[in-house]
This record gives structure tokens, sequence and C-alpha cells, in this order.
């Protein structure tokens, strides 16, 4: 895997987690 492939992997990441707090913006923190 490339360092492109990975910071590509990690951008995707980050966007589903925003999308889930966006989702549940009341999450309690575990």
């Amino acid at each position: 895997m490339t360092a492109t492939e990975t910071r590509t992997q990690a951008t995707e990441i980050q966007d589903w987690i925003v999308e889930i707090r966006r989702r549940l913006p009341r999450a309690p923190r575990s």
C-alpha cells in the first residue's frame, strides 16, 4: 500500500467519524 492510499483511507475514516458524530451529536464519550 502506498502512502497516498493510506492518506486517502485515513481521510475516508475521518469523514465516516464526522458523519456519525453528526447523526449522534449527544453520543456519550467513553
